[in-house]
This record gives structure tokens, C-alpha cells and sequence, in this order.
């Protein structure tokens, strides 16, 4: 007996592809890109609860969290930056490099 059966190797792909799921046309994904499109908007046009300023969608609070660290930076305890400090320091790292980076 060989060490691979090959006789239902087609079984298993074809089990493997449905499940996976067959490429669909590019006319089809775009018309379902387009779907998403408006339901994302159809979502932010339902007014918010009283006590929230807007509607958000999934991923949407991390988007903004993210380009607002990238602007202003990500907020370290002193304690923390310290700790930092005194370990870059014993390994011979010039921590005057974070105090010009903090700056700009």
C-alpha cells in the first residue's frame, strides 16, 4: 500500500475549495465593496443614543486613537520613562537622543 493515497485527493481539495470558498468575479466583490460603502454609511446616519456625540463603526475608535498617538505621541508615566532612562543608561545608549525626540 503506498504511503499516500491519492485516489480522493480531489475529494479533499474540493472539500478544502467549498469550504475556503470559490473566488468570486471582481464585478461581484466590487459591487459587494460598494455594499459595505453604504451600509457604513447607512450606519453613521442613524442618530446617536442621548448620551454618545456619533455613531461609530468597528474600528473606527481605534483609527482615531492611532492617528492621534501619531501626532501627539503616547503618554508615559514618569515613573515608567524613568525606568526606561536608567536601562538605556547602563547600556551605554545616550538617553539625550528622548529628550530631542520628545521635543519634536
Amino acid at each position: 500500500m503506498p504511503l499516500f493515497d491519492a485516489s480522493h485527493l480531489e475529494d479533499v481539495t474540493d472539500s478544502i475549495f467549498r469550504a475556503v470558498g470559490a473566488p468570486e468575479p471582481v464585478a461581484r466583490r466590487v459591487a459587494h465593496a460598494g455594499g459595505v460603502d453604504e451600509t457604513l454609511r447607512q450606519a453613521k446616519a442613524v442618530p446617536p443614543a442621548p448620551q454618545f456625540p456619533e455613531v461609530l463603526v468597528p474600528g473606527e475608535p481605534e483609527s482615531r486613537t492611532r492617528a492621534d498617538r501619531q501626532k501627539k505621541g503616547v503618554y508615559v508615566e514618569d515613573s515608567t520613562e524613568a525606568a526606561i532612562r536608567q536601562v538605556a543608561s547602563a547600556l551605554g545608549v545616550d538617553t539625550a537622543t528622548f529628550a530631542a525626540r520628545a521635543a519634536s
